[in-house]
């Protein structure tokens, strides 16, 4: 993959994240199905890859929420725990 353009402002709040707290929130959503503790990381502000890997993440969850059948349920929590990878592995990159 290719670098990523991002302007100062975003990497300067992708800095400020402590990437161990990252993680540990990440787990606990997983673990919770519920994506609240990722709200006073406040990634909506690290720009828009950052953004779409949350939104991503965020549907994720909200999809093995609704699902019902174990088939569905097994297929959805592959799905988010992938998704939740490809955003801890945002804060690792910087």
């Amino acid at each position: 993959m290719g670098d990523l353009y991002i302007s100062s402002a975003e990497k300067e709040a992708l800095k400020n994240i402590d990437s161990d707290e990252l993680d540990l929130a990440i787990r606990e959503c997983v673990r919770s199905v519920e994506p609240s503790q990722l709200y006073r990381f406040n990634l909506e502000s690290c720009g828009l890859y950052v953004s779409n890997k949350l939104r991503d993440f965020q549907n994720s969850i909200d999809s093995h929420s609704r699902a019902k059948s174990s088939k569905k349920r097994d297929e959805t929590d592959y799905l988010m725990r992938r998704a939740a990878d490809d955003l801890a592995r945002i804060s690792h990159r910087v």
